[in-house]
């Protein structure tokens, strides 16, 4: 049974009486005996209500004189101070105090609140997610908020009220006293932040209220004098009912019954009157007692304006909508109350508390008997004064709400802060009508500024990284950012992208240790808010700098969402990455772990939409990003349309994108971050220097040629700060390198890409080795293509193209080799066109300087080589950064002193573009004192350089076989092979060093190894016409190994590379002499004495035919010696094989083409084509040819072939004009 029903009934059976009254008595009779009860029962609610609004005497007598409610009024004195034995009789034994404190008293706390429900205030037991701001403005503005508009009042403070104690400058900073504080209460602080000087707009919150008081602050209220005058007029008003009771009793002698009234009556209603008010005064004192308060008042000059934001969310299973809540006029007084700590209810004494409450209880008991026993003897008029005393002490008054965005309270708070001339808070209640949750009253016709972060940007317009003092915090977006980030701060609350605003500031911490470890001063960055830039300030030195910063992104990215808060349907969004660049593409195809699987490229749609879905239509406020090109062309700017599509080439009006369904929030927190890399990267001063490393391409497609395989990338650097940032949650790792790449690659600042050049180089050497010449310089040919898309300063470019001219020289080395020694016409051919396609490429796609600059390094090496498009150079002799060329390289080049300084201040294994090492120069530099210096310092003496030569190979090139000896002992290996196959013996026999070769021998270089071309060491002696090095290495060599072609050193010995007739006649005889083989035949069936007569060489024709060398031997192609001297048109060679009886034998014999041997000898015998020798002879422009045919008086001039032509028609036709004035003669 409740407790007020409890005392009902044990009082209800003291006066229960019968009476017999007249009409008016009668009245009086039911009125007050029959309607009391039910006073008691429905008046509980108004004296829980009042009661939990009492704060001091002047409560307690406006409570006690002419009291409703009584029984609550005892009951409650039990709940709060009763001894447990009274609390049992009235069934609240084991009630916990917050049910108290929710019914009863003024304070609020974490076990009870105050909300609004949409109707009205409601005391609920729980925490509820409301913050109070009291706004302190300068007194004299007009109602409308003209004058807080003219004078600017727009700034942001942060007040809080810690609890240590410490005294502060609270009433100079705030000019709001405190009443009635004690010591150990309230100190605070402020900042300010004033656009016009004496015009500050302060925001205070006190964070010792955990809870704010709503009742206690709704009314504009006076101070605690209004308070007094109405205790003082419910004084006189109990009184007067008191008097009149007298006054018609003694006076007036108004009957009871119709009968005189008894003498007890007044005195009974007198004194139980004064009892029940002794009792209701010690019954409310110790329910008032229960809890402390506290008042503020606005200092001089100062009015106030307290607003409550209430969030949406469930407290005690009520649910309960977001709202701002505020008096409709400007308060005098802010106060607070909340629940007596234990250590001051001890204080008081319990014991007396205890004794207080049960007398008041009895007193009122007593009081409200004796009361209502001289009520029933008195006239019934006296019963209806009371009553209508009651009434009059009866007051009712509500608050102003407007409903907002869930989970925005605090940015519509900082958005009417920013411009509190609109503020709903500011204006009168006539004023402010028509209010709607998605309105945004800072909006007029005169200045429409409103919070709008450009989310599409031109990365060519982003601010670098800089100090905190160079920034300027002027801006209104800036000004309000900080509004936003201190009221977060004084309310203490996460806000709906709190966690985002978390994972950004730790994922900007973690670019900042990994980018700029060094750096520890603040820094700023920014973003563009309405053609303003916001500053982002980040201290990576304190703790307390990092919550701050913290707070900043959580102000911004709770006020974009917030503006875009309307309606939860997931929608698409569209994050820009940068305009289309081959660059850009290209970084994504190499540093994305996946590849740019997603990426795609889109340009702003000028034509109707279409309906096959290449046309995408987002939302302005969700396409974000950066590009330089347009990004809208539609009138109606709050949808956006792009044609998209796959990436293809490079397009300054498109961009790459990618399309993503994330949350707004997250979205935003993105796109931040990536404004932040933007800033970061310009901060940059050079690449990142982790090196770079070759991973499994993304690509599923597979090709047998690896050169068309795309290239993936990885950094340990990279990689380990996008997984670092990928755990603080603001995105997937794909979502996080797209974020990082295009800042990176945009700035050059991704790591070197040193890797491909290295890929390319294995992938081409390994197709030269093979002899691939096609596949190879597809793989060059790529490599420059991408170098083209890098900065021209890159050293990619310069790398790429010192490759491709290092492969050129080879290209054109192959043709004349290939010409020299024979190879197949076709192979030669398709050489040929591979040199024009590379001399054609970097004519037209590469700065001349630098390739003059390249053939200048290679005359510095001692390999002079001449572009035939490079008509200028001069050999490197300084520090050349784009050639990598340093001092130690200079050094070792040109033999300068004081090496050893040189070589403490930098690496003694520097390349140069070439790949070359110092000591590779030291090994072609005569004297070799720069060597056993480099040397000593232990310089790599394997280290090869682009054609992977080590300086053994090019100590090699010369006769000084102490440099040989001093690398070989130095580790250098004998037998290391260069791309093109050969070892160093093969270089030392190729330039004829002697001397170094039998260094070599002796060292045990292998005397039978074999080049790229199967050439041995002797094989290439014999081609190079070395005799003295043929005599020595035939004693040591396998004299019967041929080369890839078939070639013994015979072949070889005949088209000797020498312009000395003599040379190549002495290694012919000494091979001859050491019985080699002269019938032997090449791959092209070809006998020495073929090759021979081939390239014309008639003393080695002579000399074959003197050691009875087989004049009729056939080739492959059926031809003979005789043949080929015809076909070149070698009248002497064709003589000598005539001469030495060519002609006598297998005189019918045809080859492949018809035609015979000795059709020469048959002057006018005819081939399969109709051709005779003189008609051959005409044609292919041999006049000696045909001037001996014609000497011998037997050929037909006239002789027509197949097609009917004559020789004559044939010369004249191909224009030979020696050969028509022969035949004109005949």
């Amino acid at each position: 049974m409740l407790a007020a029903g409890q005392l009902r009934l044990l009082v209800g059976a003291c006066v229960v009486t019968c009476v017999i009254a007249d009409n008016g008595d009668d009245f009086s009779n039911n009125l007050f005996t029959d309607l009391a009860p039910l006073l008691a029962l429905f008046g509980e609610r108004v004296t829980m209500q009042f009661m939990s609004q009492s704060m001091g005497w002047a409560d307690n007598i406006i409570l006690a004189m002419a009291p409703l409610g009584i029984m609550t009024a005892m009951v409650g004195a039990i709940r709060v101070g009763g001894p447990s034995w009274l609390k049992a009789i009235i069934g609240r034994a084991r009630e916990s105090r917050a049910v108290a404190e929710a019914e009863l008293m003024s304070s609020t706390s974490n076990d009870v609140c105050e909300l609004w429900n949409g109707q009205e205030i409601v005391r609920v037991m729980g925490s509820g997610p409301i913050r109070e701001f009291v706004i302190l403005l300068p007194k004299g503005r007009s109602k409308d908020g003209n004058l807080a508009k003219k004078r600017g009042l727009l700034g942001c403070l942060t007040t809080r009220y810690p609890n240590d104690g410490t005294p502060s400058s609270l009433e100079r900073c705030l000019e709001m006293r405190a009443m009635g504080l004690k010591d150990s209460e309230v100190y605070g602080y402020i900042e300010k932040y004033e656009l016009v000087k004496n015009s500050p707009l302060a925001v205070v919150r006190n964070t010792n209220a955990a809870i704010p008081n709503l009742t206690l602050n709704v009314h504009n209220q006076v101070g605690r004098g209004e308070l007094y005058v109405v205790a003082v007029l419910g004084v006189a008003l109990q009184l007067g009912v008191l008097v009149y009771c007298g006054f018609a009793t003694r006076y007036l002698m108004l009957p009871k019954d119709g009968n005189p009234v008894d003498d007890y009556a007044f005195p009974c209603t007198a004194c139980g009157t004064l009892l029940l008010i002794a009792g209701m005064l010690l019954c409310a004192h110790i329910v008032e007692t229960s809890t402390l308060e506290t008042r503020y008042r606005p200092g001089p000059g100062k009015e106030a304006r307290v607003i409550w934001l209430q969030r949406s969310g469930t407290v005690n299973d009520q649910a309960f909508e977001s709202f701002a809540i505020f008096p409709e006029d400007r308060q005098a007084l802010v106060t607070t109350s909340h629940r007596a700590s234990g250590e001051q209810e001890r204080s008081a004494g319990t014991n007396i508390q205890e004794t207080i409450t049960v007398a008041g209880v009895l007193i009122s008991i007593s009081g409200f008997i004796i009361q209502f026993t001289g009520l029933h003897g008195m006239h019934w008029s006296a019963s209806v004064a009371q009553l209508g005393a009651i009434i009059v002490m009866t007051i009712l008054r509500a608050p102003k709400a407007f409903p907002l965005i869930s989970g925005h309270e605090l940015d519509w708070l900082a958005m009417t802060l920013g411009k509190p001339a609109r503020a709903p808070w500011l204006l009168s209640p006539k004023t402010c009508t028509g209010w709607k949750k998605y309105c945004r009253p800072w909006i007029d016709g005169d200045d429409d500024w409103d919070w709008k972060v450009a989310v599409v940007e031109d990365p060519k317009g982003r601010e670098i990284l800089k100090t905190n003092s160079d920034i300027d915090s002027r801006s209104k977006a800036h000004k309000l950012m900080k509004i936003r980030r201190d009221l977060s701060e004084l309310a203490d609350w996460l806000g709906p992208a709190s966690i985002e605003a978390i994972s950004l500031a730790r994922a900007i911490e973690i670019v900042m240790d990994a980018l700029f470890n060094t750096l520890t001063r603040e820094f700023t960055w920014s973003l563009t808010v309405s053609g303003k830039q916001l500053y982002f300030v980040h201290n990576k030195e304190q703790e307390r700098g990092r919550e701050k910063d913290r707070d900043q992104y959580k102000a911004v990215t709770t006020d974009d969402t917030w503006l875009q808060a309307k309606g939860t349907l997931v929608k698409p969004n569209l994050q820009l990455l940068d305009t289309h660049t081959a660059a850009l593409y290209r970084d994504l195809r190499w540093w994305m772990p996946d590849g740019p699987v997603r990426v795609i490229e889109v340009k702003v749609n000028d034509r109707e939409p279409r309906t096959d879905g290449s046309v995408l239509q987002i939302e302005d406020d969700r396409v974000v990003g950066f590009t330089s090109g347009p990004t809208s062309s539609s009138s109606n700017d709050s949808i956006h349309q792009y044609r998209r599509k796959p990436p293809g080439p490079p397009c300054p009006d498109s961009s790459l994108a990618v399309e993503s369904f994330s949350p707004l929030a997250t979205l935003y927190t993105q796109y931040m971050f990536s404004a932040f890399m933007w800033a970061a990267a310009k901060k940059m001063e050079k690449p990142l220097e982790d090196s770079a490393d070759l991973r499994r391409s993304w690509s599923n497609t597979t090709s047998a040629d690896p050169a068309l395989q795309p290239i993936a990338l990885q950094s340990t650097q990279l990689s380990k700060m996008a997984q670092d940032i990928q755990t603080t949650g603001i995105g997937s790792l794909e979502e996080i390198y797209l974020a990082i790449i295009p800042p990176l690659s945009a700035m050059d600042r991704l790591p070197r890409p040193d890797p491909v050049v290295k890929w390319a180089r294995e992938q081409a050497s390994s197709h030269e080795q093979l002899g691939h010449w096609k596949e190879a310089a597809d793989v060059y040919m790529q490599l420059f293509r991408t170098a083209e898309t890098f900065p021209v300063e890159a050293d990619i470019h310069a790398m790429a193209t010192a490759l491709l001219v290092e492969y050129l020289r080879a290209v054109t080395d192959a043709i004349e080799l290939g010409k020299a020694q024979l190879f197949d016409e076709r192979h030669v051919q398709e050489l040929e066109q591979l040199k024009s396609d590379l001399d054609t490429k970097l004519q037209a796609d590469c700065d001349s300087g630098i390739l003059a600059e390249l053939m200048g390094l290679h005359e510095a090496q001692g390999r002079s080589w001449r572009c035939s498009f490079v008509k200028e150079f001069e050999p490197v002799k300084d520090e050349n950064t784009k050639l990598k060329f340093t001092t130690l390289h200079k050094a070792a080049c040109y033999g300068a002193m004081g090496i050893e300084q040189i070589i403490s201040s930098t690496g003694v294994n520097e390349r140069d573009i070439f790949d070359w090492t110092p000591l590779h120069y030291a090994a072609t530099e005569p004297s070799g004192t720069t060597l056993q210096k480099l040397l000593t310092y232990r310089a790599d003496v394997n280290a090869g350089d682009i054609r992977r030569r080590t300086p053994l190979h090019y100590a090699c090139w010369h006769d000084d076989d102490s440099i040989v000896r001093s690398l070989l002992q130095a580790g250098a290996e004998i037998n290391l092979r260069d791309i093109d196959g050969m070892t160093p013996i093969h270089h030392a026999v190729i330039n004829g060093r002697r001397r170094v070769m039998r260094s070599l021998i002796k060292a045990g270089a292998t005397i039978d190894v074999v080049d790229g071309l199967g050439n041995t060491p002797l094989l290439l002696a014999t081609y190079k016409a070395h005799v003295d090095l043929v005599e020595e290495l035939w004693e040591y060599s396998n004299a019967t190994l041929r080369n890839h072609n078939g070639r013994t050193p015979l072949h070889l010995a005949v088209m000797a590379a020498t312009s000395e007739v003599s040379r190549r006649e002495k290694i012919v005889e000494l091979l001859l002499e050491k019985g080699a083989d002269k019938e032997a035949k090449d791959n092209g069936g070809r006998t020495p004495l073929s090759l021979a007569a081939i390239k014309g060489y008639k003393p080695i024709v002579r000399l074959l035919l003197e050691k009875n060398a087989d004049k009729n031997a056939r080739d492959g192609e059926g031809r003979t010696p005789l043949y080929q001297a015809a076909i070149k048109g070698y009248e002497p060679i064709i003589k000598l094989l005539l001469e030495e009886g060519a002609d006598n034998e297998d005189i019918d014999s045809k080859d492949d083409s018809g035609q015979t041997p000795l059709l020469w000898a048959d002057i006018d015998s005819k081939d399969d084509f109709g051709q005779t020798p003189l008609l051959y002879a005409a044609k292919s422009e041999h006049e000696g040819v045909v001037k001996l045919l014609l000497a011998t008086g037997k050929a037909d001039i006239d002789s027509k072939d197949d097609c009917g032509q004559t020789p004559l028609l044939w010369a004249a036709k191909n224009g030979h004009e020696g050969v028509v004035k022969l035949l004109q003669r005949k």
